[in-house]
C-alpha cells in the first residue's frame, strides 16, 4: 500500500509545498528557503506497531490510526511526492540528501519509498543517500512496506543494514510487510526474502515481548498469512520440503523457541 499525496486540506499550512512549487526561481533566490521545516499530517499511520493495541488478554488487537505527524523540509516534500526535477534543484543548492528536517526524524529516502516512488529512491541512492540514516526508522522498513525486494537485497547486502533493524516502537521490516502489503502472496514473497537474508522468523515483541508475527497477522484477519508465519517460525520443521508437500499443520505456538526482544511495552488501555 502506498500513501497518497497530501494537500493543504489535510490540515497543514502548505508552506513547504509552496516552496517546492517555486523551485523554478533563480537558485540565488532559493537558498534562504531550503531548510524551512513544518509539521504536516500524512493521511495514514506509517509506524505499524502503533496500529496494534493489547486486548484484556494482552493479545494484539488491530486498531489502525488515521494519520502520522511528521516534519518536512522541501527535500522531504519533493521526495514524498516523487518530484525529481525539484530534487535536482535542491541538489544543485548542495542540500544534503540525508539531512533531517528541523524537529524531524525521517529521511528523504524513507519518504520516497513510503510514497511508492522507487525511481526517486534510486535517484537519491545515486546521489549518496544512506539507507541506514534516520533517527527512528530506516529505508529498509519502507522498502519492506512496498515489497521492493531488489532494494531490500541492496540495503542488506551492499549497505549492511540489519535485516531485523527495529524502528522507534520495535517494529522490524517484517512487521512493515505484514501491516502494509495487503496481498498475502506479495507479503509472503517479501518476508521470505527478508528471512533468506537473515531476518529471524521467531522474534517476539510488542506488549511484554509476547507477540509473534503470526499474532499480528491473525489480529488483522489474515489467517493464511498467520499460519504461514507460524510455520516459518517453527525450528522443528524443514520449511522448504514441508511447504512443497502442501502440509499446512500449524505447530503449537507455545512449543516454539522464540527469541525475546526487549522493546517498549505498549499501553494496555482500560
Amino acid at each position: 500500500m502506498s500513501l497518497p499525496p497530501f494537500s493543504p486540506k489535510d490540515g497543514h499550512s502548505g508552506l513547504v509545498e509552496c516552496i517546492v512549487d517555486v523551485l523554478s526561481w533563480p537558485i540565488t533566490q532559493l537558498q534562504p528557503f531550503i531548510h524551512v521545516s513544518e509539521q504536516v499530517t500524512l493521511p495514514y499511520n506509517i509506524f505499524p506497531l502503533e496500529d496494534f493495541e493489547a486486548d484484556p488478554n494482552r493479545a494484539p488487537f488491530y486498531n489502525p490510526r488515521d494519520g502520522t505527524c511528521l516534519f518536512f523540509s522541501p527535500m522531504h516534500r519533493a521526495a514524498y511526492d516523487g518530484k525529481e526535477s525539484e530534487l535536482r534543484v535542491l541538489a544543485a543548492l548542495h542540500e544534503d540528501v540525508d539531512q533531517l528536517p528541523v524537529g524531524g526524524a525521517t529521511t528523504a529516502l524513507f519518504l520516497s519509498l513510503i510514497g511508492g516512488h522507487r525511481n526517486i529512491a534510486k535517484w537519491l541512492l545515486d546521489h549518496g543517500a544512506d539507507p541506514a540514516a534516520g533517527a527512528c526508522v530506516g529505508a529498509l522498513h519502507a522498502a519492506a512496506s512496498q515489497g521492493y525486494t531488489d532494494l531490500i537485497d541492496r540495503f542488506i547486502h551492499k549497505d549492511g543494514v540489519d535485516p531485523d533493524f527495529q524502528d522507534k516502537d520495535g517494529a522490524t521490516p517484517v512487521v512493515y510487510s505484514i501491516r502494509f502489503l495487503d496481498n498475502d502472496s506479495n507479503a509472503m514473497r517479501t518476508i521470505s526474502r527478508l528471512f533468506d537474508l537473515g531476518a529471524k522468523p521467531n522474534i517476539m515483541f510488542g506488549n511484554f515481548s509476547s507477540w509473534t508475527y503470526g499474532d499480528l497477522a491473525r489480529s488483522m484477519g489474515r489467517e493464511g498469512l498467520a499460519d504461514w508465519l507460524n510455520r516459518r517460525a517453527d525450528p522443528t520443521l524443514n520449511y522448504t520440503s514441508e511447504y512443497a508437500l502442501g502440509r499446512q499443520t500449524v505447530p503449537d505456538v507455545e512449543s516454539l523457541g522464540y527469541i525475546m526482544v526487549g522493546v517498549q511495552d505498549l499501553d494496555l488501555g482500560s
